[in-house]
């Protein structure tokens, strides 16, 4: 059994544990929300108005961090085992510790699971198609990403459904204000002067920026049908997958190594 003053050490040094780990995790907080704010004034085009996040970047930091605090977390976890007042105790937080852990692959393994299923179907309902009436000139207007950088535009189809040639240019918003056409993504005649039919595909998502598809029917009335064919994020799903990997394999870890403590304070606690 332990003395009075054993007893007293243990709570004074878990007190101040929990005090330096508490002191630590706001620092890491401010550390985080200043890395945010600096991403956020170095990205192109981030803002509110329009409203535009990176959150591809702010998920990189603070998975980052997170992983960081678990670290933290195993460590002050494994002091605290040692300092409990009993092995009853000891036996008890250990167990509590490998329950969480065990919660945490679990959860980690459903994420990536769901990553898996629901990305292919997302991508397949985000499509935007639309019908217009084109009188000589018409301009559609559109961003390439959403506000939360989760989805981007990678390709742009768009037909004359009443057979009319068409002149069509997709643009930069103020490449067409400056009316420069020689900055169109779709240079290529048989792509912008004179056509039907317009199916436009990069290989990855259009940069940030809004954009302008110029329609000049000259002087025909015509109808027209586009979609702008967008996809969630390329680098997203990986970031997710990965990290979410990494939590599930360093909490395993952590699960094992808890194991044999578990079982040597499982003999003289007073709990099962």
């Amino acid at each position: 059994m332990p003395t009075s003053r054993e007893v007293l050490e243990s709570t004074y040094r878990s007190g101040r544990m929990k005090k330096v780990r508490s002191s630590v995790f706001i620092i890491q907080i401010v550390l985080v929300i200043v890395l945010i704010i600096i991403i956020t004034i170095i990205t192109p085009g981030a803002g509110l108005d329009p409203l535009y996040l990176p959150f591809e970047l702010y998920f990189f930091i603070i998975a980052l961090m997170l992983l960081v605090v678990v670290a933290e977390g195993f460590f002050f976890k494994l002091f605290g085992i040692k300092w409990a007042k009993s092995d009853s105790e000891r036996f008890l937080m250990a167990k509590d510790y490998m329950k969480k852990g065990i919660i945490i692959i679990i959860v980690a393994i459903v994420i990536i699971a769901l990553l898996n299923i629901m990305v292919p179907i997302a991508d397949e309902n985000i499509d935007n198609t639309e019908s217009a009436l084109v009188e000589g000139m018409y301009n559609i207007t559109f961003s390439s990403r959403d506000a939360f950088d989760l989805t981007g535009a990678k390709a742009i189809t768009l037909t004359s459904d009443d057979g009319i040639p068409l002149d069509v240019y997709i643009l930069r918003e103020k490449d067409f204000r400056n009316e420069d056409y020689s900055r169109r993504l779709n240079l290529a005649d048989d792509q912008s002067i004179n056509i039907v039919s317009l199916h436009y595909e990069r290989e990855e998502i259009l940069p940030q920026d809004t954009y302008v598809i110029h329609i000049n029917s000259h002087g025909q009335n015509a109808s027209v049908t586009y979609t702008i064919e967008s996809v969630v994020s390329p680098t997203l799903i990986p970031y997710i997958t990965i990290f979410s990997g990494i939590f599930a394999i360093i909490n395993a870890v952590w699960v094992i190594s808890l194991l044999p403590m578990k079982k040597r304070y499982e003999k003289t606690s007073i709990y099962e």
